[in-house]
């Protein structure tokens, strides 16, 4: 309750602000203005003639479904566009003059998987140091400790988590380190491109109450790229629609929520389990200062999968969710406990197992291999797994299910980081529902969806009968609409 009346308090004071003309123009004189903007890749215009503005001490929401652009607007902006790509026409101007080739230090971003940011070899406290390193800045342990205040972590653990690698830290923590690391650059402006999308619902309320309040406090323009409507309704003080590299500014009134969706009853399960978790627990062991430190993350936990009954499991972040799908899919194993797959132990199974179980990730890019193009990357499964090596049958099983995927078949010959969040969660799916396995496992796989997407892909997930699906999430509204059994962690 504290927090959401924190967040409403800011969402006031912002509103208040932009009513009377205070955030634009009192804060600071400094606005940017994208005017005509295109950018192409060879003959193929990618952004069209795109027009936005950005004000000090407001936010600006840049809404749109995956892969109309968002992102590569981003980019345009921040002069980081890839090498394949061309800006034909247009400018960008800062307080009405046109900005220099090298305007990166305008810009601090914060990026959707906060794990594909991060070298999971190097603490936080290291990436600290590079980032003032490449600004040739010193280190300044006082500015470090108000940098990540200022990004909502307590006084009493920064120090744990400047020390701490990666992989140690929840997703809520990472991508509260990188909005730290952000504020290290001193910039006037933030990008956030899908900054909580991964996040359950009270770990994404503390991160939209810090945005608010570097807004607030110290007067930065953010540009808020997100699919999440109802999010930006409530935040932003200016918003933009963008479709098919076409931009349209746009008010708050004509801004679509989505409807809500009841919950359906859960079928009486009338076969054997082919999933059954028994008492399942696993813990992590970690080393900290030399020191040999046992985490407990599961307990005792229990989970029975019927044929057809698609099952959520739901839970806080840090909860447990993404360990409890890794030993279901036997990537780790038990500490103690059982679980079988079709009454049979799952220790007992080689190969075999991976062709009936398949389990989608949170970072979708991080699962693909970016040295290889996608189809490349969607055969590996068929020749190590089936043993399908000829290109025919390959493609006899991918073909089908790109349209269905509303995937286009030139995506075949790209590579992942050629691709939006979105095409490349479709070409993950792809991947695993290609061997036809009797359960798929999506740990947050579809939170990376705009709204109609995700829609069209859980009804596309309804009709394959013959697979059970185990989702992992914390959008209660999207297990609602896909699951009929619940799990609470």
């Amino acid at each position: 309750m504290k927090l959401r009346s924190k967040l409403s308090q800011s969402l006031n004071t912002g509103s208040e602000c932009v009513q009377s003309g205070v955030s634009s123009n009192s804060f600071a004189t400094d606005n940017i203005i994208i005017k005509n903007l295109s950018v192409c890749a060879g003959d193929v215009c990618l952004l069209d003639s795109i027009n936005l503005t950005l004000a000090r001490g407001t936010i600006t929401a840049l809404l749109g479904a995956s892969s109309s652009g968002k992102s590569l607007c981003m980019r345009a902006l921040s002069a980081s566009l890839p090498a394949n790509l061309t800006q034909t026409s247009g400018e960008i101007l800062l307080n009405g003059f046109p900005l220099s080739r090298d305007h990166s230090t305008l810009f601090s971003h914060i990026l959707q998987n906060p794990q594909s940011y991060f070298n999971p070899l190097f603490s936080i406290q290291s990436h600290c140091h590079e980032t003032l390193k490449a600004l040739h800045k010193t280190y300044d342990k006082s500015r470090v400790y108000q940098a990540f205040r200022e990004s909502g972590f307590r006084s009493d653990e920064i120090e744990s988590v400047l020390g701490a690698y990666p992989f140690m830290l929840s997703g809520g923590m990472l991508q509260r380190a990188m909005i730290a690391i952000a504020l290290l650059r001193e910039s006037p402006f933030l990008l956030a491109d899908e900054p909580t999308s991964n996040l359950d619902a009270h770990i994404q309320e503390e991160i939209l109450a810090t945005l608010l309040s570097l807004r607030d406090s110290k007067h930065i323009g953010i540009l808020l790229i997100t699919h999440d409507v109802a999010m930006a309704a409530r935040l932003a003080d200016r918003f933009y629609h963008i479709d098919k590299g076409h931009m349209r500014e746009i008010t708050r009134q004509q801004i679509t929520l989505p409807p809500k969706i009841p919950q359906l009853p859960c079928p009486t399960p009338m076969d054997t389990p082919i999933l059954q978790a028994r008492n399942v627990c696993y813990g992590y062991r970690e080393y900290i200062a030399l020191r040999c430190v046992d985490t407990s993350v599961l307990h005792n936990a229990n989970l029975t999968l019927h044929q057809g009954i698609h099952t959520a499991i739901i839970g806080p972040s840090g909860c447990g969710k993404s360990t409890f799908a890794k030993l279901l899919s036997k990537i780790l194993t038990p500490q103690s406990g059982e679980i079988t797959l079709d009454s049979k132990p799952v220790r007992v199974f080689g190969r075999e197992f991976y062709t009936q179980v398949q389990i989608l990730f949170q970072d979708s890019l991080a699962s693909l291999n970016p040295s290889l193009c996608v189809f490349e990357n969607l055969i590996e499964p068929l020749v190590y797994l089936l043993d399908i090596h000829d290109k025919p049958t390959q493609l006899a099983r991918i073909t089908p299910l790109l349209e269905r995927l509303h995937l286009s078949s030139t995506i075949l010959s790209a590579y992942p980081t050629m691709l939006s969040g979105g095409e490349l969660q479709r070409v993950c799916l792809l991947r695993a529902l290609i061997l036809e396995p009797k359960i798929l496992i999506l740990d947050e796989s579809l939170s990376g969806l705009d709204f109609a997407l995700q829609i069209e892909t859980i009804e596309f997930l309804q009709t394959l009968k013959t697979i059970t699906i185990i989702c992992i999430t914390h959008d209660i509204s999207l297990a609602h609409r896909l699951c009929r059994q619940f799990v609470f962690l």
